[in-house]
């Protein structure tokens, strides 16, 4: 039994020390208003923040370019409207619309090589606010 305890408390040790380096080694990027072009500069995991009503609206959006996940958050009212996002080439990419218009018509390059196998978008649950009207669902098995 101490074995098993042993072990068990080794892999939880080592799965908090995993999210931690995840932690450290993230970008997080607010999109500012003003801004044209929303880009992750580094090569970690990166999370975009678009979060509120039109923060991102008809921008370009570009995630790390090679090997690295990303995670999108749409939130508001037209927050990434008539957008264009870039995903990794060879990486997960994680879009969450959720608002009236969220990602209406976002045009989204979804990764195309075999890197990237846990694509996901997240849709706002009510449909009567078309938040992801018009945006191409992510490839399966990529």
């Amino acid at each position: 039994k101490n074995s098993v305890l042993t072990m068990v408390s080794s892999f939880s040790i080592l799965l908090i020390l995993v999210a931690f380096i995840q932690v450290i080694y993230s970008e997080k990027v607010q999109a500012e208003e003003n801004e044209n072009y929303i880009e992750c500069e580094g090569n970690e995991h990166c999370d975009i923040e678009c979060l509120g009503d039109d923060k991102c609206r008809a921008k370009t959006i570009q995630c790390p370019k090679l090997t690295n996940t990303c995670s999108i958050d749409c939130i508001g009212d037209s927050a990434c409207k008539d957008s264009t996002l870039y995903c990794p080439d060879n990486a997960d990419c994680h879009l969450k619309c959720n608002g009236k218009d969220a990602c209406y018509n976002l045009d989204i390059h979804w990764a195309s090589k075999s890197g990237a196998h846990d694509n996901t978008l997240i849709c706002d649950d009510d449909e009567s606010n078309n938040s992801c009207f018009g945006v191409k669902l992510p490839p399966i098995n990529a």
